[in-house]
């Protein structure tokens, strides 16, 4: 609760106002003489004591709260001033958060750089170690091939060779050199058992 000087001094003015107004006049109308007795007394300290009181009120309502109000505005000069000291911390913390952040994002590029050429590395030797493989298998199976293929080729220059001496010898036999043939064949036997 705020009482201004002003409106105090104003309520002091019109409450002596009255009183000395009636005091200068005597109350009554037409009487211009002053009595200085118990009713001036009276009258001084009660303006005295209203003056006091007055001044108590104005004391303990508005000169406690400029008091009290210059401490508020003192402390939130010094929360602000500290404030802003934390705030200058932590813009600083921040800078060097960020400033190492640069760097650590560098690390992480490098590393990044360093495992895609491990990774590089690894897939072409991969693929040099599986096309090594394909080319064994193709040499493998060609030589298989070629092997089949001369054994065939043989097999068919046998048949052709024996079908060539077949009918040499056929052409060339005589009856009676088949029944010397047969008979060497069947003496043959004969031993045996």
């Amino acid at each position: 609760m705020k009482i201004s000087f002003a409106v105090i001094m104003g309520g002091l003015f019109v409450a002596l106002a009255g009183p000395m107004c009636w005091a200068a006049g005597g109350g009554e109308a037409g009487h211009h003489e002053v009595h200085f007795g118990k009713d001036i007394i009276f009258q001084i300290f009660n303006f005295i004591l209203l003056v006091c009181l007055l001044l108590y009120v104005y004391r303990k309502y508005s000169g406690g709260g400029f008091e009290k109000r210059s401490r508020d505005i003192q402390a939130a000069m010094e929360g602000a001033v500290q404030a802003k000291k934390d705030a200058e911390g932590k813009y600083l913390e921040y800078q060097k958060r960020i400033a190492l952040l640069d760097d650590e994002i560098e690390k992480i590029l490098e590393l990044a750089r360093l495992d895609a050429e491990k990774e590089r590395l690894s897939i072409v030797e991969e693929a040099r170690s599986q096309s090594q493989k394909i080319v064994e298998q193709a040499q493998h199976l060609a030589k298989q091939e070629v092997a089949l293929a001369k054994q065939e080729l043989r097999k068919e220059a046998a048949e052709l060779a024996a079908g060539m001496a077949a009918d040499s010898i056929r052409r060339a036999m005589k009856p009676e050199d088949q029944r010397n043939w047969v008979q060497a064949y069947i003496d043959k036997i004969g031993e045996v058992q």
